[in-house]
């Protein structure tokens, strides 16, 4: 069963998607829909059938996908949340930072994918079967988008994926991460993902005809299905290009050594730092830790490993580690290459 190292107990978002238009919002949502159906030929708002309804009420998928695979990415801790109702919001500088990060990260998904996204409802709603459109077509597509995923994830690379419905409001599509799958082949295919609808756990998404030549209609069950996007018709590995999220967790204080300058083999030298949570709430319990070489005498030497119990980090917090090590190693060895980092932390 392919798997990529993405944990939903870890990497993912704890607060549901589920938040709340500002008319800044709204607007923009609807520009981005209504410039890429004009594109493809369609009076502003509505293409024969495909229309934009845009509620108070909306979801940040695109941009909670987004902005999970960015700190994946980059190794970085996640500003989960502490639950499901513990939303970022804009009434802290903190939660300010995080909640406009992803609603670019949504508006980057939509810049990319949404034209794609309304191809495909087109072709779902539009096209009659014997002109090649219709649930067949998306089937087709969708075989193609399976061998696609499959070599992301073999490849150890979680990836956005878009889902299309029988819907005709775009805003009532969805899109997860994809972090592994299953193919036993018996022709069925299920993709493992993490779904900002329903976090706390890794969802499935069971295709029973994916890998085979049968039927005109992708049979899918879900975990956590979508009343409002209908049954699933199809499913796309989107565009996605990486960002840098905002620190969740970094260096107050940054790395030194007591005592300082030139040591000698054998010296005893206690190595500083200070890890700060700058999120807008309490992230998971960390076991900060000092790890790598020094440099003495000319050569590198052990400076041996160490580290601090695994505790929560309180929003605001600040947590210091001391790490006394004693430098031992060869003298006259010599190999820069393959130094790891003097600092990191466990997820």
């Amino acid at each position: 069963m392919p798997r990529t190292d993405f944990r939903t107990t870890v990497d993912d978002f704890a607060f549901r998607n589920s938040w709340t238009y500002d008319t800044t919002e709204r607007n923009a949502i609807r520009g981005i829909l209504t410039a890429a159906l004009s594109a493809v030929g369609g009076p502003i708002g509505t293409i024969a059938g495909l229309t934009i309804s845009i509620s108070g009420q909306y979801g940040l998928c695109g941009g909670m996908a987004f902005a999970a695979l960015d700190y994946y990415n980059l190794g970085w801790v996640v500003p989960r949340g502490s639950s499901q109702d513990n939303q970022p919001t804009r009434s802290t500088p903190a939660g300010t930072i995080l909640r406009n990060y992803m609603w670019s990260r949504l508006i980057d998904s939509l810049n990319s994918n949404g034209g794609t996204f309304l191809d495909w409802m087109a072709n779902l709603n539009l096209v009659p079967e014997f002109l090649g459109g219709g649930s067949p077509c998306l089937l087709r597509r969708s075989r193609v988008q399976w061998t696609r995923l499959k070599q992301h994830i073999d490849a150890g690379q979680p990836w956005p994926i878009g889902l299309i419905g029988t819907t005709s409001n775009p805003t009532s599509n969805h899109q997860v991460l994809a972090i592994g799958y299953e193919e036993p082949g018996d022709g069925s295919g299920t993709i493992y993902v993490y779904d900002s609808n329903s976090p706390g756990g890794e969802r499935r998404i069971t295709m029973a005809n994916i890998a085979s030549v049968v039927g005109n209609v992708l049979m899918a069950s879900e975990e956590a299905a979508s009343p409002a996007r209908g049954p699933l018709r199809g499913f796309f590995c989107e565009a996605y290009s990486p960002r840098v999220p905002p620190v969740a967790v970094g260096l107050s204080q940054g790395l030194s050594s007591t005592p300082s300058g030139a040591r000698n083999l054998g010296d005893t030298v206690t190595f500083n730092f200070t890890a700060a949570n700058y999120s807008f709430s309490s992230v998971p319990p960390l076991a900060l830790h000092v790890v790598g070489r020094a440099l003495v005498n000319n050569e590198n030497c052990d400076a041996g490993g160490g580290g601090a119990a695994r505790t929560v980090m309180a929003a605001g917090a600040n947590r210091p580690i001391s790490h006394p090590a004693v430098l031992a190693g060869t003298a006259g060895l010599r190999d820069c290459a393959g130094i790891p980092p003097p600092v990191s932390w466990e997820r």
